[in-house]
């Protein structure tokens, strides 16, 4: 069975002395916001796009004189595919960011499973110089909740990231400027956090930029941890500190400490940029600080803001708020969706590269947008049209892995396009990376249509041409010997019908033809291809005439319905998995603890270390 990464405690006594200052904040008797409530399907199956080169993604070579420049390799997906290893997975959030080379995926049992080029976490003897490692969405790393609970949420940045379950906030990775609010300057297994919502309160959310992280409790009030440059902790100052030589150092803050300048202000969602944080409350008004390199904080005339500023000039209340790694975005009761910030890489979606940075203006994206994703260069939106069809546009420049997901033509574009194989498939969450894009999607006919589409035409021989045009001839029929007539009509009259007939014909062979292609265009793929099996796993048999054999959708290996134990007696409805590959997923999703290395009992955590 796979093993776990277990969550551990404080490593030091030292540790837990700093971490013991949130207790001087005092308590109050603030009531819990409601919890937010969302009526999209429970769990869903993950899509990826993009670059699943994980060690390639993160070094790419630059354009040189004479060259090709990059170019895409077998493991970059211009369109969206299924992960067949991962097929499994009931998948109720898909967590990623626009510096990120990994992703963190939860199941329906709150387990988290990490893969990508993954920091630090789960390394051996992870050092400063080598703290990446690759980890195959094949085969994840497994990391159960907290004391039997289940994780609720995380984010992700470039080298850590965050999980949480009720008032248990967990990081990993590199801690390098306290991003993670503790001490220790890396964490190979995941760390508990500690702060002032212990008392009494949950964490509703986290987000994390480059190095700060904000934590936003079900009171409404937000925390901030990390390096204080650029003023991204929104507490009045940047920390700045004048070191030997006449440098100019900057002062980190951990534990997390709460953001006093909100008042009484109640927070209900949170979102991180590079070094620019943004918050909305309850009344729709939404706040920014830190960097306004770009103009990311849709703030005139300043370069930095070092305490939230509410910003109350919409002409609708805020209901969702995004940050990509210098810019923002809101979306409003009157589905509008506004941004503001850099303008580069086609993001404004107006048909141009943009000027380097843009004030605050309306976003021309498809209107009744109903979820947003930002990645690196990459943009995304959920749209359900008029027809009630939904559909998911894309744009961006310069996507050389394909995260674009519209195909190897289309690795730019400067205006929101359709993603056409997500075309009527409900995309209940995205979560754009570094080069690559995880889609979560509802489980229906439509997708499962199109999986069986790119199975059948990967497989499929090459039929003969239809035969029909001007060289096939006729056949005469009863009426041969009735010379010149044929049923009663002129053999004039019969040819001219039967040409009709061929019209007809050669017509719908070129609807089915443009049907089979467009299936083909559409279909999506499970990756990595295998071989099917052709012979039931039982009693070695192959398929027969009832039709009761049956294709795992994982390892696409053949069972008869009568086999199984206990027997099918009906076809299944959609998809279905073998029992070997349904004892994986639960073995994925309940981990057995990892045995204990006696090699590894004495040593040291980092700060001892150090």
């Amino acid at each position: 069975m796979p093993s776990q990464r277990q969550p551990t405690n404080s490593r030091s006594a030292s540790r837990s002395r700093a971490n013991s200052s949130f207790f001087d904040e005092p308590e109050d008797d603030r009531p819990d916001l409601p919890e937010p409530q969302d009526s999209r399907h429970e769990w869903g199956r993950i899509l990826i796009c993009g670059g699943m080169d994980w060690e390639r993604n993160a070094t790419l070579p630059s354009t040189k004189e004479g060259g090709k420049g990059i170019q895409l390799q077998i493991e970059d997906h211009v369109v969206p595919v299924k992960p067949r290893y991962m097929s499994h997975l009931k998948i109720t959030k898909v967590i990623s960011g626009p510096r990120a080379n990994y992703t963190i995926v939860i199941d329906l049992a709150g387990t988290a499973h990490v893969f990508g080029r993954v920091p630090y976490f789960g390394m051996v003897n992870p050092t400063p110089r080598n703290k990446w490692h690759v980890v195959s969405c094949d085969e994840p790393l497994h990391v159960p909740g907290p004391d039997g609970g289940k994780w609720e949420g995380g984010a992700v940045g470039e080298a850590h990231f965050l999980l949480f379950s009720g008032n248990k906030v967990y990081g990993a990775g590199d801690n390098r400027g306290s991003p993670l609010g503790l001490t220790g300057e890396y964490y190979a297994d995941l760390e508990r956090i500690r702060g002032p919502w212990e008392r009494g309160r949950t964490i509703r959310q986290v987000a994390t930029g480059q190095t700060f992280s904000l934590f936003l409790d079900s009171a409404g009030y937000v925390y901030a941890a990390g390096k204080s440059e650029f003023g991204v902790l929104g507490n009045g100052s940047t920390g700045e500190v004048l070191l030997k030589g006449g440098k100019i150092g900057f002062t980190y803050q951990a534990p997390p400490k709460r953001i006093k300048e909100f008042g009484n202000k109640r927070i209900v969602s949170i979102a991180c940029g590079n070094y620019h944080a943004i918050a909305l409350d309850t009344e729709g008004i939404f706040y920014s600080w830190g960097s306004n390199q770009y103009g990311q904080l849709a703030q005139e005339h300043v370069t930095e803001s070092l305490v939230p500023v509410p910003f109350d000039s919409c002409r609708h209340p805020v209901t969702a708020i995004y940050a990509g790694p210098a810019s923002s975005y809101i979306r409003t009761e009157g589905n509008d969706t506004q941004m503001w910030g850099t303008g580069k890489f086609k993001l404004v979606g107006r048909g141009s590269s943009s000027a380097p940075y843009r004030d605050f203006e309306d976003l021309e994206v498809p209107r009744n947008a109903q979820d947003f994703g930002v990645g690196f260069i990459s943009h995304f939106v959920t749209v359900i049209g008029d027809d009630d069809v939904q559909r998911t546009y894309a744009w961006g420049q310069g996507a050389t892995h394909g995260e674009l997901g519209l195909g190897a033509d289309f690795l730019s574009a400067s205006e929101p396009t359709p993603i056409e194989q997500l075309e009527n498939i409900e995309v209940l969450s995205i979560a754009p990376g570094l080069v690559h894009t995880v889609f979560l999607v509802k489980p229906d006919e439509t997708l499962e249509e199109r999986i069986g589409n790119a199975a059948a035409s990967s497989s499929e021989e090459e039929e003969e041409p239809v035969k029909t045009g001007p060289g096939r001839q006729p056949g005469r029929g009863k009426g041969r010997g009735n010379r010149g007539r044929i049923g009663g009509r002129s053999r004039a009259s019969y040819v001219g019908a039967f040409r009709e007939k061929d019209k007809e014909k050669q017509a719908k062979a070129k609807d089915r033809e443009r049907k089979k292609n467009k299936e083909k265009k559409l279909a999506i793929e499970r990756w990595p291809p295998i071989e099917s099996g052709d012979l039931c796993l039982n009693c070695d048999e192959g398929e027969r005439d009832d039709l009761t054999f049956l294709e795992c959708e994982r390892c696409e290996e053949g069972y008869h319905m009568d086999c199984l134990r206990p027997p099918l007696w009906e076809l299944p409805d959609g998809e279905w998995f073998c029992p070997r590959c349904e004892q994986s997923a639960y073995e994925w999703s309940h981990p057995q603890p990892e045995e204990p290395d006696e090699l590894d009992s004495d040593s040291t955590g980092p700060d001892e270390a150090a």
